[in-house]
């Protein structure tokens, strides 16, 4: 386990402690978070907190990714997870990643929707802090400037109801079919569907059951590494010696023109790329056709983690990006 110790400079006032920094890997932390956040800390101060209470104070900085969040939330509402799960100890999570908004972690735990994910976890002893702002607040600048380029939206009319009574009252307001002069635009969504932050914040674009306007949401989908190669962490060493990002390795894929090559083995994705052109159009024509001010679809959004990924649709995309 790599770690460091930082250590304060001699004499110093105030007198300050050192500080152990550890490298965790995020995935095996978040399997089982909380039993085995437990077990690391007591490999870490073996006797604590059975001799006496814990004097150390442990921040974690994670989860790194709103999946890993979401295993906490799960985790949380185990019956073994009790109040005194972490007594002893001052363990403090410090999510600076994970940004899908609390009412969709909590969406499927009791009494969620009338407080905080922080709160929500406190009941059971556990110290969460979030030191980033969520899908919600960032989708309301596109929406807002959505509005001001002229496209239609609407919140919805009748609020409340459970998840499916929603769903289909929403479906029935965008059905192209039944669409009268008021109704909302029709925009589309490209999103990674393996992770929960890109189902989730193309979310934030539709209809809402607030005061929050939302538009049309036509969901299509894709996979993370449509090069064939997935964004690494961190840098390696290259050949002559020095460090190349783990991104700049996709480079090795393009012709000396620019363009992607295209091979007929390995992971790459670029014959899915014109079937999600093609079924765009074809959804962009019946909207068109079926549509009261025959606009078809007004914006595309393309959502996700990977920007090699984002340029390549965006090409593929760029005849009917034209027309919009």
């Amino acid at each position: 386990m790599p770690y460091k110790w930082f250590k304060p400079l001699p004499g110093r006032q105030p007198a300050a402690h050192p500080v152990l920094v550890l490298w965790l890997d995020n995935d095996p932390l978040y399997v089982e978070p909380f039993d085995t956040w437990r077990d690391l800390l007591r490999q870490l101060e073996p006797g604590a907190p059975i001799a006496k209470p814990s004097r150390r104070l442990w921040c974690a900085l994670g989860p790194m990714g709103s999946d890993k969040l979401h295993a906490m939330v799960r985790n949380r509402e185990d019956k073994s997870i009790k109040i005194d799960h972490f007594k002893g100890w001052d363990l403090r999570f410090y999510s600076l990643a994970a940004t899908v908004s609390d009412a969709k972690l909590l969406e499927d735990t009791w009494r969620a929707r009338n407080e905080t994910l922080g709160a929500n976890f406190q009941r059971k002893g556990i110290t969460l802090l979030h030191t980033i702002g969520d899908d919600k607040s960032l989708a309301a600048s596109p929406v807002n400037e959505l509005g001001m380029r002229g496209l239609k939206m609407r919140a919805s009319p009748k609020p409340g109801g459970n998840s499916e009574a929603r769903q289909e009252r929403d479906r029935e307001i965008c059905r192209v079919r039944t669409q009268h002069a008021d109704s909302p635009h029709q925009i589309a969504i490209v999103a990674e569907w393996e992770t929960l932050y890109g189902r989730s914040l193309r979310r934030e674009f539709r209809i809402a059951e607030d005061e929050d306007k939302g538009s049309c949401v036509n969901r299509f989908h894709n996979v993370r590494g449509l090069d064939g190669l997935m964004p690494e962490h961190g840098s390696a060493p290259s050949t002559s010696g020095g460090a190349k990002d783990g991104n700049a390795a996709k480079d090795a894929g393009r012709r000396s023109d620019g363009s992607f090559i295209e091979r007929a083995d390995g992971q790459s994705q670029y014959d899915y790329l014109r079937r999600l052109a093609v079924r765009q159009r074809e959804r962009d024509r019946k909207v068109h056709a079926g549509g009261v001010d025959g606009a078809g679809l007004r914006a595309i959004g393309v959502l996700g983690n990977d920007v090699h990924d984002k340029l390549l649709e965006l090409l593929e995309l760029q005849a009917l990006r034209e027309r919009i």
